[in-house]
């Protein structure tokens, strides 16, 4: 620790900034009292729906941190290169611009603003991959995700067990109450394993979800995935035995802390991403690091399962399949097949990025609304065709290049917590449509793209010191 402290000392500002963003933005609060008399006027033309959450106009801390690396980034970086997997990302900003220009809110400053939001983790990934891929600077950004996850097991932990919020609404915790929170039935009212040993039961059959300093125990869940890969490259690459078992005791943790998220997404992508790692591993000679990793992982699993199995068992869509999980699935596809008629009405721009809930809005016949829980049909229904092409040519670009180069400790991790990610895409939203969701996404994608670049002493990049 002490030498990373020293190196810090020696990091360029823009590394800095981008460090500090990395811890803060699991722990900010959404702001929207000072944004009001923007909100009035972006929304005096147009009247939303109360469901709309775009009728509040919303920042958050990290949004002029990443205002700071963008304009820091332009005054120190001269002659940058963009790959390809880069401009195809800009591109993807682009169109979702153009779906706005000819949409029916074009004449609105929100969806603008909106649009601000994604471009600003997308346009500082592509800047500060370019002063933190380093292996070092890799290797202190997973740093911070341990210990950013240790903070976040600890919360979702107390609000699991005491079920509701603990009192830490000036990290970004949200209220957690019964009926206002995400649940699960559990008829028995325990809450794992000890409470049924214990004969000891909630107030309840409902049981909350924590969500940590998250919105939704989804997007703690997505998290607490990323951060699993980190900690593994960490106990992967310690050559210490005690440390080797402190990083162990942390990866146990978030195990566990996933686990009581109840998020299936995130469960199945740490099953399916720690099977790609290990796989990864194995075929580049790391089989001894690949052995280590499956016991730390499978025990850390199998304890979980163990104390949690009847919860699980109640979740539904994990062991069993319930009521509950089919009309949330269900609900989930009719929003997908709402996704889809949007894409063929308006095929080559949508309906407009951020404006899926309105285009939806007439259609509805659930009684409840819910953007689409998949990235893709989301992109294809707002941006259209020419938004998806970018999109997937961004990341299938992104997987070739980095196969390509050789697979490496560092770049392994990277590339599991990415195919993580674009499988979280697949059943949830959040990567693109939340700030939290969309610098875990973006940084990551920045750091996979630019870590071992081959053409780096080529390029005309120059770092002036800070």
């Amino acid at each position: 620790m002490k030498t990373i402290l020293r190196k810090l000392s020696n990091t360029p500002l823009i590394s800095l900034l981008f460090f500090s963003l990395l811890f803060i933005f699991p722990i900010q609060q959404r702001m929207t009292k000072w944004l009001k008399p923007l909100s009035k006027v972006a929304f005096h033309n147009q009247s939303l729906p109360s469901y709309f959450r775009e009728n509040r106009l919303d920042c958050f801390l990290t949004d002029f941190f990443l205002l700071a690396i963008i304009i820091i980034a332009m005054r120190t970086l001269r002659g940058v290169t963009l790959s390809r997997s880069q401009k195809l990302l800009v591109g993807f900003a682009s169109f979702c611009l153009l779906s706005i220009f000819f949409s029916t809110c074009s004449k609105e400053i929100w969806p603008y603003f909106r649009w601000l939001q994604l471009v600003l983790p997308i346009a500082a990934s592509v800047m500060i991959g370019k002063t933190v891929s380093t292996k070092e600077g890799i290797t202190i950004c997973f740093w911070i995700l341990f210990w950013s996850a240790s903070l976040q097991c600890f919360v979702a932990i107390g609000q699991y067990f005491m079920q509701h919020s603990i009192g830490l609404k000036y990290l970004g915790e949200a209220k957690i109450r019964m009926g206002e929170a995400a649940q699960l039935l559990v008829p028995s009212k325990t809450r794992w394993f000890f409470d049924r040993l214990l004969h000891h039961q909630t107030n309840s059959v409902a049981l909350i979800r924590p969500s940590g300093t998250f919105p939704h125990p989804n997007i703690l869940g997505g998290f607490l995935g990323m951060t699993l890969f980190a900690s593994a490259y960490l106990f992967a690459s310690e050559k210490l035995s005690k440390r080797k078992a402190f990083i162990a005791g942390g990866i146990a943790l978030q195990v566990f802390s996933l686990f009581l998220t109840f998020s299936r997404g995130a469960l199945f992508g740490l099953i399916g991403g720690a099977l790609f790692l290990l796989i990864l591993l194995t075929l580049h000679s790391y089989k001894k690091i690949a052995l280590q990793l499956f016991l730390v992982i499978l025990a850390s699993g199998v304890l979980s399962t163990a104390l949690l199995h009847e919860q699980l068992a109640h979740r539904g869509g994990v062991f069993t399949y319930n009521k509950l999980v089919k009309e949330s699935d269900n609900a989930r596809l009719y929003f997908q097949n709402l996704a889809l008629s949007i894409a063929k009405q308006r095929p080559l721009l949508g309906a407009g990025y951020g404006q899926f809930l309105l285009e939806v809005e007439p259609k509805n016949e659930t009684g409840h609304v819910q953007k689409v829980h998949n990235i893709y049909l989301l992109i294809l229904s707002e941006t259209g065709i020419l938004g998806l092409l970018a999109f997937g040519g961004f990341c299938l670009t992104l997987l070739f290049t980095a196969w390509k180069r050789g697979i490496d400790l560092r770049r392994a991790v990277l590339l599991t917590i990415f195919v993580y990610f674009l499988w979280i895409g697949c059943v949830d939203h959040y990567l693109i449509t939340t700030q939290h969701g969309a610098i875990m996404f973006f940084f990551m994608a920045g750091l996979l793209s630019s870590y071992g670049d081959e053409h780096r002493e080529k390029r005309s990049l120059q770092i002036q010191a800070s």
